[in-house]
């Protein structure tokens, strides 16, 4: 595959992705994955409440219970593929912003390969710092890493 087929592949999964992020209903933060293997899309996430729980704004505009309620967008794509019986081992995760520390481990537990997103905004990375992700992923083998911004806005 030449590197502008690559390109051009990179950036439909992240319009995808986003596509999914626009489905989350958090009013500051709206984060969308998907699990990709074989060019096919293989489990998708966004950031919400749980099934079955009452999804009121309410809810999101309380920020402690809003933190303490929403799962992140990769337990929902972990918890997609699980429904669907369909493994993570060896996908690609294009996601809408990188994993916190605690959905970076559980993307490695599930045995995604690669993990992909765009540029990161200052003010994301003030909130969500990648030190432990980084060494996670070191001492994992696990590819994390940020598409260009031509690609990202594609």
């Amino acid at each position: 595959m030449s590197i502008e087929t690559s390109a051009r592949w990179h950036a439909h999964w992240l319009k995808i992705a986003r596509v999914y992020a626009d489905r989350s209903k958090d009013p500051s933060t709206k984060v969308g994955c998907i699990a990709v293997r074989d060019r096919a899309q293989i489990a998708a996430g966004y950031n919400g409440l749980p099934r079955g729980v009452v999804d009121h704004p309410d809810r999101y505009a309380d920020r402690d219970t809003k933190l303490a309620m929403t799962v992140h967008s990769e337990g929902n794509l972990v918890a997609d593929a699980a429904r669907r019986g369909v493994s993570l081992d060896g996908a690609t995760v294009y996601i809408t912003h990188p994993p916190c520390s605690h959905c970076a481990g559980l993307l490695i537990q599930a045995g995604v390969a690669k993990i992909l997103h765009p540029p990161v905004e200052r003010e994301f990375l003030a909130r969500w710092d990648q030190k432990v992700q980084r060494q996670m992923y070191l001492e994992t083998g696990v590819l994390c890493m940020e598409i260009s911004e031509e690609i990202a806005s594609s």
